[in-house]
């Protein structure tokens, strides 16, 4: 596994608030990422110079080290050897802690400080070997970070000598042949990238934090006694004080242009004086660290005293320790046992170019944020933990940030929304004004439908009434009409039996007609008779008036048979007649019942009207006292 590409920044999701103060403080333009909720470092850009862990007031941002592994490693009953950084000097009693290590299983204990010497004998004898004008010292893995990952350009000033840890694990490995694993008693994070180059030197890096955290019961316990194994470093236990590496080189060339710089504006040193700089004006070594307050206040410990304390008891350390025959003496070894070679490293350019979008790009992006004047986009009040307004943007672009983490842009957009609002309130407010309004007509209407249903319902009950006495009054008719018709019925058989009679007196009349018709034959005979009789002078005036009564008879009986006769046709008329009354007041009856039985309806379904009526009336009623 490429143990370069470990995370060692951590993120607390639950704890992270997007102040974005770990974007404000970090000196890498695109090191952390907006991710959902949280800002996560992106390793590719991070240079672990552990910025944000610092400035993380709510404890979102830590860091993993090497602690737990050493923990499995001395279980398993592995010995290691422990190389402690100069800083330990000024966080710990240094004999407490060697005494501390090897009582928690730590085979032998070295002082990084010898390393240190080596690597002020490595850099002077470099820059003689190779005549170089100027280089940018190394010990700082952030700093190596920051130039392989964004200034390649200096990658050729970056001194190709080990740092102090790896100087002294080389001479450990090479020279005192040591075979166990080494372990970096460290003040540093980013010191984790620079073993994982070279895994087969140094192994792990433990914090002095996570040693703290896991035996700091031990160390309290431990005697203030214990001695480094082979031998104590000189001047390199000034290495981690600012200026260390300066009081170095100029125990050796006190004319040397040496240039110190540490903290936050390395960075815009680096990038902007430094390499812009002619070779020729250059300082023959930058003496460079991350932190400002050097490694003895490095990003993995908690050191409370004042800097000004430590830098006196190392200046106490210095006189105490400083000789120059003890300097050449030491630099005389080095040239008589070791090889500049075996202490010398190679870099790598290890950028991640982001290419500028486009300005069209650029433009829509602008417009996305609210952005639409060059007022606006050059606000730059880092409110978003960039530096400018393009810089947001371009984040934006590559996904490591978004707008809604624009203030200016959620102050545009609030208000537009409140324009929007106003508006909207305005339309609200008319509305509301034509509701009242509307309200009022309703009222009124309401009042006017109330009156009308009140009338109506008073009409619906007055033709409920109407109706049930029209029903009544029809069935009253009903059943006078129905008494007619059994009348009309008894007429008509009264008629037929009449006709029946008629019938018979007409045959009466027939035979009175032929009696007289008789009587008048027998007039007429005996009036012959009469005649041939002299005398039947009584006879001939019996018969002559028998003639005369039969003449009558005969007389009224045609008449009496020609009344009979329009009579007969009269009657026969009458069951004609009769018979169509019957149909029609039938029907009419018929016609009666139906109304009648539709009428009932009517006056049920005008009473169930009625009933609606008065229920909406009183619902109209509660409404208007609502």
């Amino acid at each position: 596994m490429d143990r370069g590409i470990i995370l060692m920044i951590t993120i607390n999701k639950e704890k992270c608030v997007n102040c974005y103060k770990c974007i404000r403080v970090c000196p890498v333009q695109f090191a952390n990422v907006i991710d959902g909720e949280y800002i996560k470092p992106d390793n590719d850009f991070c240079i672990k110079c552990g910025r944000c862990i610092k400035h993380c007031e709510h404890g979102a941002r830590g860091f993993i080290d090497d602690i737990s592994l050493l923990k499995e490693m001395l279980a398993s009953g592995i010995k290691p050897i422990a190389v402690v950084a100069p800083s330990a000097r000024a966080n710990f009693k240094i004999g407490k802690l060697i005494n501390t290590l090897r009582e928690i299983g730590f085979k032998e204990v070295y002082d990084v400080s010898f390393g240190a010497d080596i690597t002020t004998w490595a850099y002077i004898r470099y820059i003689q070997r190779f005549s170089k004008k100027s280089v940018i010292a190394q010990p700082c893995p952030a700093v190596v970070n920051y130039i392989e990952k964004h200034i390649p350009q200096l990658l050729d000033y970056l001194i190709p000598v080990q740092s102090p840890m790896m100087c002294v694990s080389i001479f450990l490995k090479k020279y005192l042949k040591k075979t166990e694993p080494i372990v970096f008693i460290s003040p540093c994070i980013a010191k984790k990238d620079e073993i994982a180059r070279f895994p087969d030197i140094v192994q792990l890096n433990v914090t002095y934090i996570s040693l703290m955290e896991e035996f700091g019961d031990v160390y309290n316990r431990a005697a203030d006694t214990g001695k480094f194994d082979y031998a104590e470093g000189y001047l390199g236990k000034l290495f981690s004080r600012p200026g260390g590496l300066k009081e170095n080189v100029h125990a050796y060339f006190k004319d040397a242009k040496v240039k110190q710089i540490e903290g936050d504006i390395i960075f815009e040193y680096l990038e902007k004086d430094y390499l812009n700089t002619p070779d020729n004006q250059k300082p023959l070594i930058v003496d460079i660290l991350n932190c400002h307050e050097g490694c003895n206040k490095g990003t993995a410990t908690k050191l409370d005293v004042p800097i000004d304390v430590i830098d006196y008891e190392f200046d106490v350390m210095k006189k105490s320790t400083y000789n120059k025959f003890k300097s050449k003496r030491l630099f005389k070894f080095f040239d008589k046992k070791l090889k500049l070679e075996d202490f010398m490293t190679t870099y790598s350019n290890k950028s991640k170019y982001l290419e500028k979008p486009s300005s069209d790009v650029l433009e829509n992006i602008y417009n996305e944020m609210l952005k639409t004047s060059t007022e606006k986009r050059n606000l730059n009040c880092s409110a978003c933990g960039y530096d400018s307004c393009e810089e947001m943007a371009i984040a934006i672009y590559y996904g490591y940030n978004r707008k809604e983490n624009c203030v200016n842009y959620l102050k545009d957009k609030m208000s537009l929304e409140n324009e929007e609002l106003y508006f909207k309130n305005t339309q609200i407010n008319k509305l509301l004004d034509e509701i009242n309004n509307t309200q009022i007509q309703l009222e009124k209407l309401i009042k006017e439908v109330a009156f009308a249903t009140d009338v109506v319902d008073r009409s619906m009950q007055e033709i409920a009434v109407g109706y049930s006495e029209s029903a009544k009054e029809i069935e009253n008719i009903s059943t006078s009409v129905s008494g007619l018709l059994a009348q009309i019925k008894l007429l008509d058989s009264i008629s037929k039996e009449l006709s029946t009679k008629i019938d018979i007196l007409n045959k009466t009349n027939n035979i009175l007609q032929d009696i007289g018709s008789s009587i008048s034959l027998y007039a007429l005979n005996a009036s012959i008779e009469a005649s041939k009789i002299t005398e039947s002078k009584g006879f001939s005036v019996i018969a002559s008036e028998i003639r005369k009564l039969a003449d009558r008879m005969k007389v009224e009986t045609s008449i009496v048979k020609k009344e009979f006769d329009t009579m007969i046709s009269l009657m026969n008329q009458i069951p004609d007649l009769s018979e169509k009354i019957l149909n029609a007041i039938e029907n009419i009856n018929s016609s009666l019942v139906n109304e009648s039985a539709l009428i009932e309806e009517l006056t049920a379904k005008s009473e169930e009207i009625s009933a609606e009526i008065s229920r909406l009336n009183a619902l109209i009623q509660q409404e208007g006292v609502l």
